[in-house]
């Protein structure tokens, strides 16, 4: 009907009626801007005020607290740490208190992982068996570290108890200090480490899979880990997985690239100058081409058993480590501290689960161990060795070439460590809080700085524009 008006309307009319309308657009923005515009000074305002409010009540207890008499400070910090202790009580029986749900809400998610994970009705019962009992077997090590989260949003961190700790400017445990804060450090994530040029020279011989340099570097960080300090768990467990990490890339994947290309160069120019580069030519003493003739025996095996008794030194170490980070009260799985060797105080569960991977190493050791006896059994048997000493046996092309593989077959042995290197599984498997060293040299719990910025939500997208309209709410009025 209105429409219908309009139309009937003079064409002067009309064009006066959407001039209005236009204009009562334009004023309604303003307005609306106006009002937005005073909103945000007021906000403003409000903050400076509440800002300026709180400087002058920190400034007036300042003065009353200065005017004080010294018993009634005493006496003032006295009831707060009573009252700090008592707070910190009513936490723990909130925490213990509100287990059983937390525990029943738990299990409650347990049970629908089950159930979605075999809800397939042609599963075999046996395969339906093992899948709920591998859940259910993980699960526990999920639940301990959801409750340690929630204990930490509760309960304030321990203190790291290096407060007073000083290093004098002549000690040689600088050199501890400077190599542990580079390469372990408790500042700084991977990305931060990824800026730091020590770092990546302290890399290098880490995954160098020859001269045994590897092994040899990371003795030393076992060895400033373990010395003069308490060996933290964490650092302990860190190490363990970086060196069977980087021994299934450098000594598996890299040493087996190395002993192709050996092999390629000894057949394809065993009589050139370009052999000179990657293998020696067949000498008298038996100095031939081939795997292993870059590092000789001695070498070899000395990686092959460093790689094995180092991690078995940092597995025997772990009982004896501390927990630094955080300690949880509610959700601690750790046993109760036993008396160990030599009087020390020894908890069996640090580690975690990590800890039956050190039966799966000493077994894949032995394995290569017999693997390398059959290998040098068969090179007997067909009496390659015939008439040669000890000594030139040890040197024979065929003997390391032996030892050579054998090393690369335990380095990819040891692809279930490279599982635990990733973070989320090493903390659910292991239960150990992340930890770095600082610049003296002592071992603090990580205090990553992170970004603090808020993100803009991004701008709605471009809407096709409304079709314009002729005519105006009032504009039936007006006829």
């Amino acid at each position: 009907a209105a429409s219908r008006a309009v139309d009937a309307l003079p064409e002067s009319h009309r064009e006066r009626l959407k001039e209005g309308a236009e204009q009562f657009k334009h004023q309604a923005y303003n307005g609306a801007v106006a009002a937005a515009q005073f909103g945000g000074e007021m906000i403003v305002h409000y903050q400076n005020s509440a800002a300026a409010g709180r400087e002058i009540m920190r400034n007036a207890a300042q003065e009353a607290w200065e005017e004080l008499p010294e018993a009634d400070r005493q006496r003032w910090l006295e009831e707060t740490d009573k009252a700090k202790a008592r707070g910190q009580g009513l936490k723990l029986h909130f925490l213990e208190l509100s287990k059983p749900f937390r525990q029943q809400v738990f299990d409650r998610i347990n049970l629908f992982i089950q159930k979605r994970a075999t809800a397939d009705k042609d599963m075999q019962a046996c395969v339906r068996y093992r899948i709920r009992s591998a859940i259910n077997d993980v699960w526990r090590d999920v639940v301990v570290e959801l409750d340690t989260e929630i204990e930490k949003l509760v309960l304030p961190a321990a203190d790291d108890g290096w407060k007073d700790y000083q290093l004098s400017s002549c000690s040689p445990l600088w050199i501890r200090a400077w190599v542990l804060y580079h390469f372990l450090p408790y500042d700084k994530s991977i990305f931060g480490q990824l800026r730091d040029p020590v770092w990546w020279v302290l890399m290098i011989p880490s995954v160098v899979p020859l001269f045994c340099a590897r092994v040899a570097f990371f003795a030393i960080i076992l060895f400033f880990v373990l010395f003069p300090h308490h060996p933290d768990e964490f650092q302990l467990i860190s190490l363990i997985l970086r060196f069977k990490g980087t021994q299934f890339i450098s000594g598996g994947v890299v040493a087996c690239m190395i002993g192709a290309a050996q092999y390629f160069v000894a057949v394809n120019y065993q009589d050139t100058p370009v052999a000179g580069t990657l293998v020696s030519q067949h000498t008298a003493n038996t100095e031939t081409s081939g795997p292993g003739s870059i590092d000789g025996a001695i070498l070899e095996s000395a990686d092959f058993l460093g790689s094995c008794l180092l991690v078995w030194v940092a597995f025997a170490a772990l009982p004896y480590s501390k927990k630094r980070g955080f300690d949880p009260k509610v959700g601690a799985q750790d046993q109760e501290a036993e008396t160990g060797c030599c009087g020390l105080q020894r908890v069996k569960t640090r580690g975690g689960r990590l800890r039956t991977l050190l039966r799966y190493d000493v077994w894949c050791f032995c394995a290569t161990v017999v693997l390398c006896g059959a290998l040098c059994g068969l090179n007997m048997s067909a009496g390659s060795w015939e008439g040669m000493e000890m000594g030139d046996i040890l040197n024979d092309y065929r003997f390391r070439a032996n030892v050579f593989w054998c090393r690369v077959v335990y380095s990819f042995l040891t692809m279930p460590f490279v599982i635990f290197c990733i973070p989320v599984i090493t903390k659910i498997l292991t239960h150990a809080e992340p930890t770095g060293f600082t610049r003296l040299g002592t071992c603090v719990r990580k205090q990553i700085e992170y970004l603090d910025e808020e993100l803009v939500p991004p701008p709605p997208k471009a809407t096709e524009a409304a079709a314009p309209v002729d005519v105006e709410p009032d504009a039936g009025k007006n006829v």
